[in-house]
C-alpha cells in the first residue's frame, strides 16, 4: 500500500511540475510511449489550436538515430496559408520552457515563423535515449491552425575536425615550448 501511495505521489508531483493540460495543448508522444524520431530531418505536427488559442506544446521523443543530439529546434509553420505572423513562443513566468536536458535557449518570434532553439551541449541526448521538451505558444491574434516543425541537430563533422585540429595544434605548440 505504501508503494502505491508513493507512486501516486510521484505521478501527482510530475503532473504538477508539468502544469495542467488544456484543450488547446499539443502533446506528441507520452512518457511511456515517446514518439520515435528516426531522422534528423524536420518532422511536422499539425496543431489544431482552439480557444483560448494559447497553450503548451509538449514533445516526448525517443532518439532512434545513431547520432547524439546537441540541439533541438521547434519552428512554427503555416498550414494551407494560415496566418502565423503573430503566433509566438512565450517564456515569461509561469510559461518558462522546460526539458529533460540541461539547456540554454533562444527564441526568435519572426513573423515568417517563430523559432525556439534548445541548446544542450553538455547534456546531449544519446542514441536510444528519451527526452522531452515543453514550450508555450500564443496564437491569440489570428486564431488559425499552425504546424510545429521539429528537428534535432548533431555536431557538424567539419566543425569537429576543425576543433580537433586546433587542439592538436595547441598541444604541439605546448610540446615544442617544453622542449
Amino acid at each position: 500500500m505504501k508503494r502505491v501511495l508513493f507512486l501516486l505521489a510521484l505521478v501527482l508531483l510530475a503532473v504538477g511540475r508539468l502544469g495542467p493540460a488544456y484543450a488547446d495543448d499539443v502533446i506528441i508522444g507520452s512518457a511511456g510511449d515517446p514518439y520515435e524520431l528516426t531522422t534528423l530531418n524536420v518532422v511536422e505536427f499539425i496543431h489544431d489550436d482552439q480557444d483560448p488559442w494559447k497553450g503548451w506544446a509538449m514533445f516526448y521523443l525517443y532518439n532512434d538515430t545513431e547520432e547524439y543530439w546537441t540541439d533541438f529546434h521547434i519552428k512554427i509553420g503555416s498550414v494551407n496559408g494560415s496566418n502565423i505572423s503573430a503566433t509566438i513562443f512565450i517564456d515569461q513566468a509561469p510559461y518558462q520552457p522546460t526539458s529533460s536536458q540541461a539547456f540554454t535557449y533562444a527564441i526568435n518570434n519572426d513573423p515568417l515563423g517563430a523559432t525556439f532553439d534548445f541548446y544542450f551541449q553538455n547534456d546531449q541526448v544519446a542514441p536510444g535515449s528519451t527526452a522531452w521538451f515543453k514550450v508555450y505558444t500564443d496564437n491569440t491574434t489570428y486564431k488559425q491552425k499552425f504546424k510545429l516543425c521539429v528537428n534535432p541537430t548533431v555536431p557538424e563533422p567539419s566543425s569537429l575536425l576543425a576543433l580537433s585540429g586546433s587542439i592538436l595544434g595547441l598541444a604541439g605548440l605546448a610540446w615544442r615550448k617544453r622542449g
